[in-house]
Order: structure tokens, then sequence, then C-alpha cells
């Protein structure tokens, strides 16, 4: 069954900004020498700093273990990418990764990276989540797509980020994954398709189901079909499929509401009160034609409400869930056990943020932009947002700027610097060819 990470809210872990602010509501910092001296403290606070500066950065992973880097000045990180140019070069190019994998392999136990919101790249700051086309992003290593088709009149999927259409529609798309795979057959791509937004008011034509399936005709080969096709007694057996047996082909992991399957005892039963997604609660009598996305294991934690939550609700999940994924398959039962279920992992958030900004940390947008100040000022010694990284550190490290860090970034030291097994698939915000090798990387 799906699981989900729960939003927790530490209240011991503010930033004095937000302390700042709950005083003055609540009458203590009424009288203005309150204010005054608060003001002075900062200002002579951060000239410390700035006389201090040597340009050194700070970054607890492991409690009580800073390690130093370079300066907060622009950077280019290879987490992150917002001009498609950086991931262009051979040296990035990943189409054929998976031929070093065996046959034999789990798809479900392949570590994947894929993109959130695969086909996001227009609608500005707060709706574009990728900057590489999906040509691109396949050749440099992405295998799950996140496809959001909004369903129109005349049976036509527009693929849209919330009311924002993406200037593409399902046909689209599926050309240039054709494309690719044609030229890759080593491959396979695992596509969620995905409801979104509002039908169109006046249509009133065929089903989203009746929909995918005239697609899934007009690539006839491209889908992964079992031997008894729409229908599929799908959970336990698409959970078992192995790289073999899907090479060359979209999987479909299914985000959508079926039909009943003519009395078969075979698939899901929609959930109760009118819920769109599959649920395993209820069992038996709808179509399946991928493994179902409400029977994955999954970390998305989405909504995040200010830049401030975002690394105890946003990081500290993530985090877990790659410990999880990685413990699944150490802690897997003997051979003749059930199949593991797919283990989803998402970097992206928003809501209170930008998807660029959980993404990087970064002020502005661009790849090479300069970290966020915090609003912290902490010590080494002081274990609030370890991973977040310190700079111009006085007094013996005792107190540093705390900056933001994205999550791309943390992803990415984390991958490189501990040895996982397996990661599972990591949906990702403008990734950099960095962090998609590292994910690629823990299968090998």
């Amino acid at each position: 069954m799906q699981q989900q990470h729960q939003q927790k809210e530490p209240h011991q872990h503010q930033p004095p900004v937000a302390i700042i602010q709950r005083l003055t509501m609540s009458g203590w910092t009424s009288s203005s020498w309150v204010s005054s001296t608060l003001l002075l403290i900062q200002l002579l606070v951060f000239t410390l700093f700035a006389v201090s500066s040597d340009g050194k950065r700070l970054f607890l992973c492991e409690k009580g273990s800073p390690r130093v880097f370079s300066s907060f000045s622009a950077r280019i990180h290879p987490a992150y990418l917002q001009e498609p140019g950086h991931c262009a070069s051979p040296t990035d190019l990943r189409p054929r990764w998976m031929s070093r994998l065996a046959d034999s392999r789990l798809l479900s136990r392949i570590s994947m990276p894929g993109t959130h919101d695969s086909l996001a790249l227009h609608g500005g700051l707060v709706w574009q989540c990728q900057s590489m086309p999906l040509a691109a992003q396949l050749a440099a290593g992405v295998r799950a797509l996140d496809v959001r088709c909004r369903h129109l009149s005349g049976g036509r999927f527009a693929i849209y980020h919330s009311f924002n259409y993406q200037q593409i529609d399902f046909d689209g798309v599926l050309a240039i994954v054709a494309e690719f795979l044609a030229e890759n057959p080593s491959e396979t791509v695992l596509m969620r398709v995905k409801k979104e937004w509002i039908s169109d008011p006046s249509f009133g034509g065929p089903s989203f189901e009746e929909t995918f399936l005239r697609y899934r005709q007009m690539f006839n080969g491209l889908f992964y079909q079992s031997s008894e096709g729409g229908g599929h007694n799908g959970v336990e057996s698409f959970n078992a499929l192995t790289l073999g047996e899907v090479r060359g082909k979209v999987v479909v992991l299914q985000d959508f509401e079926t039909s009943e399957c003519d009395g078969k005892d075979v698939g899901l039963q929609v959930g109760n009160g009118g819920d769109e997604k599959l649920t395993p609660t209820h069992v038996r009598h709808h179509k399946v034609y991928g493994p179902l996305w409400s029977e994955a294991v999954i970390q998305d934690q989405f909504a995040i409400y200010t830049i401030w939550s975002m690394y105890y609700n946003k990081w500290v999940p993530i985090k877990e869930h790659l410990q999880v994924a990685n413990d699944s398959l150490i802690n897997s039962t003997a051979p003749n056990g059930p199949s593991p279920p797919f283990y989803i992992n998402f970097l992206s958030a928003s809501v209170g943020v930008m998807p660029y900004f959980a993404a990087s940390g970064n002020v502005a947008w661009g790849t090479d932009g300069e970290r966020q100040y915090f609003g912290l000022i902490s010590g080494t010694s002081t274990h609030q947002y370890d991973d977040y990284p310190r700079e111009k550190c006085v007094l013996d490290n005792r107190y540093c700027i705390v900056h933001f860090e994205g999550m791309n970034m943390l992803t990415w030291e984390l991958l490189t610097q501990r040895k996982y097994a397996f990661v599972g698939i990591v949906f990702a915000d403008f990734p950099g060819c960095g962090l998609l090798q590292a994910i690629i990387d823990v299968n090998f």
C-alpha cells in the first residue's frame, strides 16, 4: 500500500526571523529599545562575519564532522540544471546505461533517475519544473517520466501542469519516447500516466481509459502488454517484471481509473468516495495496464508552506526514504517471497516554495546562482539543520552563517558519499547530469 511521510514541523528548530516575528506579535518586542537592540546585535554579528570572511564552507553530513568546501559565490553544481547546454557533452550522455544490467534484474529493483512533471517546460517560476526537453532527458539517462494528461473533447490528451498547457499532446510525447527506444533497444521507460486538471466541461466522449487505449493502439508495440492484455491480474505479476521482458518498451505506472473486467477476478477496484486512485484495499474488478501507482512505496511531501520548513518537512523525508528503499533490498526475503513494490522518492516541492528553489536553494533560478541566506547563525556543534552548509565561521567555528541548500544538491552529496545498494525511482525538478549519474551509479 502506498506509504507517505507525515508532515512534522519541529517547533524547536526555527530561524531567528520567525522567532522575532512571533515575539513581536505577542508584544515582547513592542518597545522601540528592544527592536533597536535586536537590530544592533544583528548588524554587529554580520559585521563580524564580513570581517572574518575566509571563503570556506562547512557542511555537516554527519554530526560533529564538518567538511570544508569552496565559497558561496555563484557556482555551477552537477546536481542542478537550468541551461540544457550544460548536459550536452558526450561524457554527460547515457542513452544505453541499462545495457549493463542483466535481463534477470527485477524492474522494481533498479535505481532510476526520473523527472517530476517531465514536460513542464513552460509557465515561469511557479509552474516550470524542467529545463531539458524530453529527448535530452532520455539521452542524459532519465528512465522514469511523470506525464500529466488533461482529457479534452474528441478524446485528446493534452499535457498540462495544473492549468498550464505545456505545448505538447500525448502523441507528441510518445513519438519522442518511441524514437529513443528504437535507437536504444536495451532501455526501458517507466511512464506515470496521471489525469491532470479538469476535463473539458463540454466533453461527453470516451472515458480516460478508452482514450489511453486509443493512444496505445496508435503506437502499437510501444507499450509493454502482458499475455492477458488489459485486465492483467496485475499487482503481483507487474512487480515481478524483469528488465529483459520490457527492454525497448514503455511500462505504464498506472495512476488513473479503469473499467471493470467483465466479471473476471482480476485487477483492483476503485476506492470509496469517488476517489479516482486505485487502491489495494478494495479488491478484484478493475483492469490494470501496468504497476499501480497506489501500490508503490512513495515519498511525495510536496506541500512545503515556508522555505524555512523545507529542511525538516522535505529533506528529512527524502533522506529517510532513501534509507527505507536501501533497507528493503538488504532485508529482502527469500527469492520465493512476494515481489517487492516500486519505491518512489520525489525531490520536488511547491506551494510555499518555488520549484527551482526547492531544487537548488539559490536566490535566483539560473544554473550559476548564489545560495539563499537562511536567517540563522549556528555553530558546528549545534545540530540544527545539520546538512545545510555553513560559511564564515568564527570563534573556533562556534558561530557560522547558515545557508539553504537545494534538495538536488543534498541528494547528490549523500549518494556520492555513502554506498547505497538501492534507492528506487528518484523524481527531481531541474536535475543536473551529476545527479542523474549518481542515481544510475547505485546500480553498479
